[in-house]
């Protein structure tokens, strides 16, 4: 008696066979779907949470410098208030009451002004009615004002800059070391008193001027008494000395710009400004 098996069950095998590799086939591809579903959810999940956190940094980020002017704003609105009120107060004791006539507290007031408000405040001309009469400026005075000036000269950068000493009439090349560049001024001595001196500066390839002449004297400082050049800059020129009997003065000249070396309450003009951010819009 054989035992092959029938047709039948030969038949019965081959679709049993068939539908488990259909039903095998059809998980694979069920699976790859939902892991697909999945991963992509995750991916979608992670790329929300980098945007949220890039917005919530983004926000604070912008929050705290939002604080920030604010706080520096309040803070120089309480500066200028004070500074203010401090001004008034010493102007007014300097012209009014008995301290008006007191020489000695007229002179404290008047450094006092000077070492508070030096920036934008030239208090040449008071120093000058105090002054008046005397044959030259005091030993003291002369003292404070070289402080302020070197005080300024610090404030924009030309503190470290060595000086010119030179005779009555002689003319001396003096190299200007500028932001981007630098260039020679040719500087003469016309004339030599006690308190100051008068000079001639002009520019040999005559970039920024062909010739300018003015006087120089102790009270003159770096911020107040300067001559505006082209871009933004500034030429200056202090008395660090002088010396009647040998006609000589030693000298410091130097450019600054209100653009590279902005310093406290120094502000450009409008026009600067417009050219300046110009120039940043090209560069850009």
């Amino acid at each position: 008696m054989s035992n092959a098996p029938e047709p039948s069950d030969i038949e019965k095998r081959l679709t049993a066979l068939e539908e488990g590799g259909k039903k095998k086939t059809r998980d694979f591809w069920d699976l790859l779907d939902v892991s697909g579903r999945f991963f992509s959810t995750i991916v979608l999940a992670v790329i929300a949470l980098v945007v949220n956190s890039s917005i919530h940094n983004a926000t604070q980020a912008n929050q705290t410098n939002q604080l920030f002017a604010q706080i520096q704003s309040q803070r120089e609105m309480a500066d200028s208030q004070l500074r203010a009120q401090m001004f008034d107060s010493i102007i007014g004791k300097y012209f009014d009451g008995p301290i008006g006539k007191d020489p000695e507290m007229q002179l404290k007031l008047l450094t006092l002004l000077a070492s508070n408000f030096h920036e934008f405040f030239d208090s040449k001309p008071l120093f000058e009615m105090f002054q008046a009469g005397s044959p030259e400026i005091s030993a003291e005075l002369k003292s404070f004002f070289l402080k302020i000036a070197n005080r300024q000269e610090l404030m924009v950068g030309a503190g470290r800059l060595g000086t010119t000493t030179l005779n009555l009439g002689e003319e001396k090349y003096v190299e200007i070391h500028g932001t981007n560049h630098n260039h020679w001024y040719r500087v003469t001595v016309t004339d030599i008193q006690p308190d100051g001196v008068r000079i001639r500066v002009n520019d040999p390839k005559q970039e920024h001027f062909d010739e300018i002449s003015f006087g120089v004297s102790y009270l003159d400082l770096p911020l107040i008494d300067n001559t505006p050049l082209d871009f933004g800059h500034y030429l200056s020129v202090t008395l660090k000395d002088v010396s009647v009997e040998n006609k000589t003065a030693e000298l410091k000249v130097f450019e600054f710009t209100g653009e590279d070396r902005l310093v406290s309450r120094y502000r450009p003009a409008l026009g600067q400004l417009s050219e300046q951010s110009k120039r940043q819009a090209k560069s850009k």
